[in-house]
């Protein structure tokens, strides 16, 4: 009889702990995830970076450091990983497929923990799509997995706590920066200030916000406020940046643009299987239905970390060892009455992570989710225009997924990942509803491309093979 096991899928923060309180539990894990290491994006490539100069590790911080205690941990016979796998479907029963240098995989677990955090949210402005424009979270992957950073003059612009933290790593790495173009409002300040009280019980990270910001003034990075709109341009690659603050417009020259207007769930698998989900109006996108564990709709799907719910890397550590605490008692490995008491502590510090996300997600309310522009590409992979998007409303496309048959928006290599919230605020505003009520796309397998090859030649691990 093969052996019982939980696949958890990603090994970033919360795909780590939760592995890993799985195997003090005695129940055979198997991790799967994309990148060739363990840490995901929060501690992308940590196992190399440990041993990098004093002057490369100060200027990631601490915090980054703070997983290598996970990676460690997964040294555990309970825990096999998969590295570099490219998960293309999951079944409801919990079958996970997935290939592994051009050969197709399967395997079944009793449960499945999805554990696949968030995505940089896209930013469709006029210009996004010119050579040197990116997103400020992939120049933070560069610095990390290859200690490359922009040269020339570099403009950051969005907002979000992430923005401000790569500005400083830039800066103390030699870049340029000539501006930090943020969209961030007076308004905003006000309309956060009712959430300040309950965020003080996180002081800490308030703390570690406030010192980011004096380190930008320290650093002499221009930091412009209540931007309204920004739009790049050049003959073929990028030349300059306008931006529009107080009802006049600024021209930058520069050779870099970095774009943020915050992350949100990566909900690809869960759409893929069904699970229920809701619209966090806050964040402007679309989160699993969970309980507080962690149970999906589906009773033997898991989701955890910033996935179900954008919390950080501690909150999603500390929820997804909820979800390993839980699934522990359903499979018999953990008694019912030592639940709550090994769950206390663990959720007291979930509590003070999810204290300040109100704070946070007011005070840097997503901007710009809709270009003025008609002609600005919004479905990168089907280049898909807003004009294309609008003129489909006009003729009765009622939805994201009817979307599909008018434009193939969303039908691209990546499957709508980066275009999906945008056509979904486009169509709403031109249908004159709102987002939550016109809904997502449908996603449906495989979930990456892949080759009818490795269809072909698909395995099933049994779990001695796993």
């Amino acid at each position: 009889m093969s052996k019982q096991t939980v696949v958890v899928i990603g090994a970033g923060a919360a795909g780590m702990a939760c592995a890993c309180t799985l195997a003090q539990h005695d129940i055979c894990v198997t991790l799967i995830d994309e990148q060739p290491q363990a840490g995901g994006q929060i501690y992308r490539n940590l196992t190399e970076n440990q041993h990098m100069p004093a002057d490369f590790k100060d200027l990631l911080g601490s915090d980054y450091f703070k997983g290598a205690d996970l990676i460690k941990d997964l040294d555990h016979p309970q825990i096999t990983h998969h590295a570099r796998c490219v998960i293309w479907q999951i079944d409801e029963d919990g079958t996970v497929y997935f290939s592994v240098d051009g050969k197709a995989q399967s395997i079944k677990g009793d449960y499945v923990v999805v554990a696949t955090g968030a995505l940089e949210r896209p930013t469709p402005v006029k210009g996004w799509t010119l050579a040197g424009v990116m997103g400020a979270g992939a120049a933070q992957v560069a610095m990390k997995r290859d200690g490359i950073v922009p040269s020339g003059d570099v403009v950051l612009a969005g907002c979000g706590p992430l923005l401000l933290l790569v500005a400083q790593q830039l800066a103390k790495a030699g870049c340029q920066i000539k501006a930090l173009l943020d969209s961030t409002t007076t308004k905003d300040h006000v309309n956060a200030l009712p959430s300040l009280l309950p965020a003080l019980s996180n002081m800490s990270l308030l703390k570690k916000g406030m010192e980011i910001k004096v380190s930008l003034k320290k650093l002499g990075i221009p930091h412009i406020t209540g931007v309204e709109k920004i739009e790049m341009s050049g003959d073929t690659a990028l030349e300059q940046i306008t931006y529009h603050k107080d009802g006049k417009s600024h021209t930058l020259a520069c050779d870099t643009v970095l774009l943020h207007q915050g992350v949100v769930p990566n909900i690809q698998i869960s759409r893929q299987l069904n699970l229920d989900h809701q619209w966090d109006e806050s964040l402007r996108c679309w989160h699993p239905t969970t309980d507080d564990w962690g149970q999906s709709s589906n009773q033997n799907i898991f989701v955890a970390g910033d996935g179900a719910g954008i919390i950080g890397a501690l909150g999603s550590q500390y929820s997804a060892t909820l979800s390993a605490l839980k699934i522990s008692v359903l499979m018999g490995k953990l008694p019912e009455s030592d639940l709550l008491k090994q769950a206390a502590p663990i959720r007291k510090k979930l509590k003070a992570e999810q204290a300040v996300r109100p704070f946070i997600n007011t005070l840097f309310k997503p901007k710009w989710l809709r270009p003025d522009d008609e002609d600005v590409v919004v479905c990168r992979c089907e280049e898909t225009t807003v004009k294309d998007i609008k003129r489909s409303a006009d003729i009765g496309c009622s939805g994201p997924n009817q979307l599909k048959s008018f434009t193939r928006a969303g039908m691209g290599p990546c499957q709508g990942r980066y275009c999906g919230l945008s056509v979904v605020e486009i169509l709403a505003h031109a249908q004159k509803t709102t987002p939550d009520k016109l809904g997502y796309y449908r996603i449906r397998p495989p979930l990456k491309p892949l080759r009818l090859s490795e269809v072909a030649s698909l395995n099933t691990l049994d779990q001695k093979d796993a």
